[in-house]
């Protein structure tokens, strides 16, 4: 990854990427196969799975992956601006998946399995948020959500209206006001 000094040159050929760009976070064989099945979409794959990736990529020669590993906050700000939707898949529960918080937080859509979204049912069941969200099991059909979303912008509202829901419903200074509420009472 190529990498220099000062932020408007970090990572400067990867956030300049052109098209139509999907953050990915999961197994490397579902990402080898949405590269293979839109060549024509960037995918970008973060943090630890973006080193393990890279044999991937290059033995395959996909060149619509980019891989950016330990990327700092203010890059993936940046980086967040330009995604679609974040794809997140898993096949076994590792805990609350940071990534679906953090495209949640930066108004960003979420396509995933169920497994995925585990720790999130309420929100997703009873939520606004729950808009924001394409949950399947079947690999054929997260394959589709992520084709029907690469031409459309009708799920452009939500960059603008799930920051405010995300403040609103699970933004970390609610619940520190809910708690010193609580603790007050006592």
């Amino acid at each position: 990854v190529e990498r220099s000094r000062g932020l408007g040159d970090v990572y400067k050929r990867q956030l300049n990427i052109d098209g139509t760009l999907f953050l990915y976070s999961g197994p490397l064989r579902f990402i080898n196969v949405l590269a293979r099945s839109y060549p024509q979409l960037k995918f970008v794959v973060t943090g630890p799975s973006a080193y393990y990736a890279s044999s991937l990529v290059r033995a395959k020669n996909l060149k619509n992956i980019y891989l950016m590993h330990n990327i700092p906050d203010r890059v993936l700000e940046a980086l967040y601006k330009k995604i679609k939707a974040a794809i997140v898949i898993r096949n076994a529960m590792t805990g609350i998946s940071m990534t679906i918080l953090q495209s949640l937080y930066f108004g960003t859509p979420v396509i995933a399995n169920p497994i995925a979204v585990m720790g999130y049912e309420d929100l997703i069941n009873e939520s606004e948020i729950s808009k924001a969200f394409m949950i399947s099991n079947n690999i054929k059909e997260l394959v589709k959500f992520v084709g029907s979303i690469a031409g459309k912008d009708y799920l452009a509202y939500l960059k603008t209206s799930l920051r405010k829901l995300f403040d609103r419903e699970l933004s970390p200074f609610r619940y520190v006001l809910e708690f010193n509420r609580i603790i007050s009472v006592s």
